[in-house]
């Protein structure tokens, strides 16, 4: 049985950074121990089961090496870029979890270079819209989801004033719609503190326990013993966050040794605790998140109130690292 495999890097623009998730593409699921064997052998935090439906959507489930896992947002978001790679048109996709139905949609990173300077920015298209004051010159061979498009301007004596919007297919970006898991008070763990470095910090609970200290450094440099914490997490995991330094709103780190993941790299599923907590504290909707393990990864967040069912869209990148068989 030959199974269509891909490693993914995601929360990152780059690869040997981010999250790494696997992802495996079936026409039906395996036997669920033999779906942890796969996610075994992988080694990633999370190894991602697809299988498509009658109705257009998806079947999605999550393994770590450890537990079949009820929610999960960089092996989500690394699915969708994978169906994304595969052709699939139809967005937002729709996937049925434990966790309920969850939607991903792709947005086209689009950047803009001015020349000479090399002056960059960056901002976000849905399948389907423009750029106002942007077109697509007659007879380019070019679409308008293709990997060009050109400004509309007078012409020019200066080659060098000319900008040009760059879409660049390996930097497609894309934002599910989790549920939030709001934090609510509870008393701190025995050792948890101890476990992180810690001597003071706020601790609440929603899935994971979220600790908040005052300072990003604090989360940056944690002395952590491993082998206590996994005594102490309960089963769950550990989210450590701070107020936010430089071009970010708030920092964070997860671990959740007892299921197999000492330390997450980038993590989607905390932003459903995290963003809530930082959007009141802060006073707004969008936040902008780093999460600061070796590896790193960054995530765009947005709480929206939707008729008393709060909702976080949680945005990032992907890249493709490897695309294999796998055979059983």
């Amino acid at each position: 049985m030959a199974i269509p495999y891909y490693h993914v890097d995601v929360f990152t623009d780059k690869l040997f950074a981010g999250n790494p998730a696997g992802v495996c593409i079936l026409s039906a699921f395996l036997a669920d121990d033999v779906m942890q064997k796969i996610a075994i052998e992988n080694q990633h935090s999370n190894t991602a089961f697809v299988v498509s439906r009658a109705d257009g959507d998806f079947d999605l489930r999550w393994f770590t090496p450890k537990i079949e896992d009820d929610l999960c947002g960089h092996a989500t978001l690394a699915s969708a870029y994978v169906l994304a790679l595969r052709g699939h048109s139809a967005w937002p996709v729709r996937f049925h979890t434990r966790s309920g139905v969850l939607t991903v949609t792709k947005t086209d990173r689009v950047r803009t270079r001015a020349v000479p300077d090399g002056t960059e920015s960056t901002f976000s298209l849905h399948p389907g819209t423009s750029v106002p004051g942007f077109h697509l010159p007659p007879h380019s061979g070019l679409r308008s989801d293709g990997p060009t498009l050109l400004p509309h301007r007078e012409p020019t004596t200066d080659a060098r004033s000319e900008s040009l919007l760059v879409q660049d297919k390996n930097e497609d970006s894309f934002e599910m719609d989790f549920p939030t898991r709001r934090g609510q008070p509870c008393e701190t763990p025995a050792g948890l503190l101890a476990a992180l470095g810690l001597e003071t910090a706020l601790v609440t609970k929603s899935r994971d326990y979220l600790v908040v200290v005052d300072h990003a450094e604090q989360v940056r440099t944690l002395a952590l013993d491993i082998s206590a914490l996994a005594k102490t997490d309960g089963g769950i995991g550990t989210i450590v966050t701070a107020p936010g330094d430089g071009d970010v709103d708030y920092v964070c780190r997860f671990f959740a040794p007892s299921i197999g993941m000492d330390e997450d790299p980038a993590t989607g599923s905390i932003h459903c605790t995290l963003a809530p907590y930082w959007a009141v504290r802060l006073g707004k909707n969008s936040l902008r998140a780093r999460q600061l393990s070796a590896r790193g990864g960054t995530m765009q967040c947005t709480v929206i109130a939707d008729r008393g069912r709060d909702r976080v869209k949680i945005a990032g990148r992907a890249r493709l690292y490897l695309h294999g068989t796998i055979e059983l």
